[in-house]
């Protein structure tokens, strides 16, 4: 997969039993899309890093939020 392969990369915040992991990454390839459990990542911060890597390669910015861990 490359990044302009990507349409779309976001999370899936979803209310969910205190057991499960949440929340989910998602990326989507035109008309597919691949879910990343919470688990698959040690920490949220690792998600928003991969999302922030895309942007990153698609030449898109944005603000850096407040919960975002320094890289």
């Amino acid at each position: 997969m490359k990044p302009e392969d990507i349409t779309a990369i976001y999370f899936l915040r979803r209310s969910v039993p205190w057991n499960r992991s949440a929340p989910v990454l998602i990326v989507e390839l035109g008309p597919r899309a691949m879910a990343f459990p919470r688990d698959w990542f040690a920490s949220e911060a690792d998600q928003r890093h991969v999302i922030h890597a895309v942007q990153r390669a698609k030449g898109q910015t944005l603000p850096p939020s407040s919960d975002d861990a320094a890289v």
